[in-house]
């Protein structure tokens, strides 16, 4: 991966840019080449150095130009391409810019142009197509809570949690650029703020070459393939990008610079990558996705329609020892996986509409399997031998949808998905020697799920309502709880047991015990001038005509008092009726009641500084893994609290005393918080 890095670095580094300058009828004619730019325009010394005052327009080959009207005499000039400083590399003569690079320099005169002579002295660097400027931003959140002793008698102060996260963008020119991010965090360090020091956290670069884009990325999360079922990325019920935790290079063509495939009535592009995971795990994951649009029209309807595959493959190496001769055992974990798919768009347009009409409808097939493979393996009385491959399971899902955006306000979806797993080996595949039966009676799990959901939004008022509603087979020869947990509910049966984010929403929890589930969900949010109302519920229960095992109650309120101070209130009420996890609400006889409240008034210091003042659990938290603001903070605290998905994965005996604890914390937990967010 090392050598894949320096070699990339190496391509980034080389860049050709072409511009050229000349005298006609007119004026004095500049022209820069940069067919994929957003905007170009003319500074110097004739416009004081104004970078909107002379923008350039763009021409049928993809170059650049404008003409101006220069007096006589010397002048130096710059290229400004989507805000990036560049000289012109078809003019020789350079001079120091004062700041490390480089002007150009024309003299205007004679009935011709040509690089004017100097008066100042004239850079005898190498002149180059790079001229970097460097970009900062960042964030500060610090944070204090105070939260009741033991004894509920008085406030103690936690320990202040700061964290800072300092970034440095380099953009070399308009083809390469890089960020990087540092963070100081006293918490993570466990130190005190003044003691901290500023570490690597993450980092990328990129460059858009002629034909093909890379893009380096070191615990970024970045990709995802666009395939409706998104075979890389949209992980977890919060639905993170692949990268996090992962380092690699990532590559892309773009169909409009080949030139076959600018003669050919389709797009055709291509985009794969490489990473490894951070740490001890020596997991590689390896990917690509071929694509190809066709555009067309029918029935005064404009069409496309797409035709997708995608491969996967994710491999850990590990070694084990052999029980009877202590030997060394190395065996491969393979997942390997592919997919394919095809979406047909439609969008119609008529005078009348406020905006066209969209259609949408895709299907895609999915398959995968895991499998080992064991080397240098011979002990007797066991069936391996060297460079020896087994696959212990191996599944498939099948996705269908069609999704409608009408002109107006309405916008509706449908899908249905089919799951099937199949366990090829009765023991462990988690255990260190996998030794396969000799007549094995294949275990299946196999479900089935529609979803529904439709989107309502008409000035102030925005409704959604959805509706999911799944059934499984779950037969007894599938070894343990564990098993089932682990390959169906917490990955969505998409074959990556091993992935770190748990798929499933808290409403799923109470039907985990259940052949069948059907989840809905509500959203109204009414904005009336300075107010802002909205609530949400989530509503869980066995089938049609069940009454709900959950209702999980969501009531919000936002006041912007003025334009500094802004007042809300965010409350959560879940109602439960599950006798299997022996969780019943009873509001007369005060028994698992929960309720969880949180106030919070923020002052705003600007528009990217502010303070706020809360009491009770904040929603609002910043993601562990992407590191951004969500709201989402209550369930990460049930989760921490019941330690609920570790749990899940032994056992689903007494779950309901879990949750019954974690309610209890979240409703207890009435701590008093200082929070202040600098963003920059």
């Amino acid at each position: 991966m090392k050598k894949i890095l320096f070699i990339s670095f190496l391509l980034l580094s080389a860049v050709l840019l072409l511009a050229a300058v000349k005298e006609t009828a007119d004026g004095v004619e500049f022209t820069y080449s940069a067919p994929n730019a957003g905007s170009v325009s003319l500074a110097g010394s004739f416009n004081d150095w104004s970078t909107t005052a002379d923008p350039m327009q763009k021409q049928s080959d993809g170059s650049w130009m404008v003409i101006m009207d220069l007096p006589e005499g010397s002048h130096s000039y710059k290229f400004v391409i989507d805000g990036n400083w560049m000289y012109d590399a078809e003019n020789p003569l350079t001079i120091d810019d004062g700041y490390g690079g480089s002007n150009s320099l024309v003299e205007v005169g004679g009935g011709n142009v040509k690089p004017a002579v100097a008066a100042k002295k004239v850079s005898l660097d190498v002149a180059s197509g790079i001229n970097p400027k460097v970009y900062f931003d960042g964030r500060y959140y610090a944070s204090y809570k105070l939260s009741k002793d033991e004894n509920m008698n008085r406030y103690e102060l936690a320990k202040p949690y700061h964290d800072l996260n300092l970034g440095i963008m380099i953009k070399m020119n308009e083809n390469v650029e890089g960020y990087t991010l540092l963070n100081a965090n006293n918490t993570n360090e466990g130190v005190d703020m003044w003691k901290t020091h500023l570490n690597f956290k993450r980092t990328w670069l990129k460059m858009d070459a002629d034909y093909i884009n890379l893009f380096a990325f070191d615990d970024y999360g970045v990709i995802k393939f666009d395939d409706p079922m998104n075979i890389v990325g949209n992980y977890g019920y919060n639905g993170y990008n692949f990268g996090w935790d992962y380092r690699g290079i990532l590559f892309n063509t773009d169909s409009e610079r080949f030139a076959l495939t600018r003669k050919l009535p389709f797009k055709f592009e291509i985009e794969g990558f490489g990473a490894d995971k951070q740490g001890n795990d020596e997991r590689d994951i390896t990917a690509v996705r071929f694509k190809a649009d066709y555009d067309f029209k029918l029935f005064q309807c404009r069409r496309n329609f797409t035709l997708g595959g995608s491969s996967y493959n994710s491999r850990l190496n590990n070694q084990a020892g052999n029980p009877i001769t202590a030997d060394p055992v190395y065996i491969v974990d393979s997942n390997p996986a592919w997919e394919i798919d095809g979406m047909l768009t439609s969008i119609r347009e008529d005078a009348g509409w406020q905006s066209p009409m969209k259609m949408y409808l895709g299907y895609e097939h999915f398959a995968f399997e895991n499998k080992k493979e064991y080397k240098d393996y011979h002990s007797e009385g066991y069936d391996f031998i060297a460079e020896k491959e087994f696959v212990w399971q191996e599944g498939s899902k099948d996705f269908l949808f069609l999704k409608v955006k009408f002109p107006a306000a309405l916008q509706v979806y449908a899908g249905y998905t089919s799951n099937e797993i199949k366990f090829n080996y009765e023991a462990y595949p988690d255990t260190a020697v996998v030794i396969p039966a000799a007549d094995v009676n294949h275990a299946t799990l196999s479900r089935s799920k529609w979803a529904l959901k439709a989107d309502f939004e008409l000035n102030k008022l925005n409704l959604t309502l959805g509706m999911e509603r799944w059934s499984t087979e779950y037969p007894d020869s599938v070894a343990t709880w564990s098993d089932y947990y682990k390959y169906m509910e917490r990955t969505d049966g998409n074959g990556r047991w091993y992935q770190d984010y748990n798929e499933l929403t808290f409403a799923r929890y109470l039907l985990l015990g259940y052949d069948t589930g059907l989840i809905w969900n509500f959203k109204s949010t009414y904005n009336w001038k300075k107010l802002s109302l909205e609530y949400e519920a989530n509503i869980a229960q066995l089938d049609f005509g069940y009454q709900p095992e959950l209702i999980e109650n969501f009531i919000r309120i936002k006041w912007d008092i003025n334009n500094k101070w802004t007042l809300q209130r965010d409350t959560r009420i879940p109602i439960y009726n599950s006798e299997l996890l022996g969780l019943k609400t009873d509001f007369a006889n005060d028994k698992d009641v929960f309720r969880a409240c949180y106030t919070e008034l923020r002052y705003h210091l600007g528009e990217n500084v502010s303070l706020a003042f809360g009491y009770g659990i904040n929603p609002r938290v910043i993601s562990s893994v992407s590191d951004e603001f969500y709201n989402d903070g209550r369930r990460e605290y049930l989760e921490t609290e019941g330690n609920l998905d570790e749990y899940l994965q032994i056992t689903y005996n007494r779950f309901g005393e879990q949750l019954r604890k974690a309610e209890n914390a979240l409703e207890d937990d009435y701590r008093i918080s200082i929070e202040a967010v600098l963003q920059f």
